[in-house]
């Protein structure tokens, strides 16, 4: 990505109301409780 497509980004995930779209990732327990509870299965790949 160019810089400014990753400084438009940075700005979009960072909101001048202070909330972020940006997190923390899940971790591999959470998945799985949350796999659990939905009833559902990802095949995904965390990298």
């Amino acid at each position: 990505m160019n810089e400014a497509l990753m400084e438009r980004l940075k700005v979009f995930l960072h909101r001048e109301d202070n909330k972020t779209l940006v997190g923390t990732p899940a971790s591999e327990e959470e998945i799985i409780l949350a796999q659990q509870r939905l009833n559902v299965t990802c095949d995904c790949v965390i990298v």
